[in-house]
């Protein structure tokens, strides 16, 4: 598969995976990936449960140390770093978890503080994020409610702008979308892709496993399956592979009717 992978120049690469294997006991979660997170684009890593998305997250982040390979960010494989700076490091990203990890107990715009009362910015600068971001997510006003009083829609676009708040360089959007409606599903992506326009320069992965919303929200896919990377490129070079490779044909023929219309 070497021949499908394609590469990103070195001065658009935000984050290089290279030769990355994961190996628990016997099992191999991921072996051999190699391939670049763009910035100011958003990559898809895409590929069904058990693929080694997961795994992949936590070894970008340093949450976990590879079998072997490395993670380059910024031109310094972060397994180099020290404690501290690994935590620096970290200061770059922020998380989408799928089911938004807002504390219950936290009003909303608590939930959105608590990341940036941790990095102690004034009190002044919380609240212009605050009000900022929970403008941008289209929930302006909605600083005193509390979880529970919100949909499951709702929900998602706090966590989004908690995520948006921390003004990384890269956000890390795991399965957004998870155990939405298809109505709420449609909003924040559509959310998603306005917020993406707004921050040019904001670099985006997405983890899923859903080929339509990859091809809708994203720039770039990497395909995992049973933790090889299978292919990876933008969204035309996919749909070429899909049209030479029956195993990438096969992964997204359930969502190839809709494919035309979300490219």
């Amino acid at each position: 598969m070497a021949g499908d992978i394609q590469k990103i120049p070195e001065d658009r690469a935000l984050v290089k995976i290279v030769n990355i294997t994961k190996k628990f006991s016997e099992v191999t979660a991921l072996e051999n990936v190699s391939f670049d997170i763009e910035k100011g684009k958003i990559t898809a890593i895409l590929g069904p449960s058990g693929s080694g998305k997961s795994v992949l997250v936590k070894l970008i982040l340093g949450l976990m140390e590879p079998t072997a390979g490395q993670i380059i960010f910024k031109g310094v494989n972060i397994f180099d770093l020290t404690k501290e700076m690994m935590y620096k490091m970290r200061e770059s990203f922020s998380i989408l978890l799928q089911d938004g990890a807002l504390f219950d107990s936290m009003t909303v715009e608590e939930n959105i503080a608590f990341p940036l009362k941790i990095r102690k910015l004034p009190k002044q600068e919380i609240k212009r994020r605050i009000d900022f971001y929970l403008e941008n997510v289209g929930l302006a006003g909605f600083h005193r409610r509390y979880p529970s009083e919100l949909s499951g829609g709702q929900r998602r676009r706090v966590a989004l702008a908690r995520a948006l708040a921390t003004e990384p360089e890269i956000i890390i959007l795991d399965e957004p979308t998870t155990g939405l409606d298809p109505i709420t599903t449609e909003s924040i992506e559509s959310l998603i892709i306005n917020i993406k326009s707004q921050n040019p320069d904001k670099s985006f992965i997405l983890i899923t496993h859903d080929p339509f919303s990859a091809f809708k929200l994203s720039d770039n896919i990497a395909v995992l399956l049973f933790g090889k990377l299978i292919a990876y490129g933008p969204k035309n070079k996919i749909i070429l592979l899909m049209e030479e490779n029956k195993i990438i044909y096969d992964i997204f023929k359930r969502a190839n009717i809709r494919l035309i219309q979300a490219v």
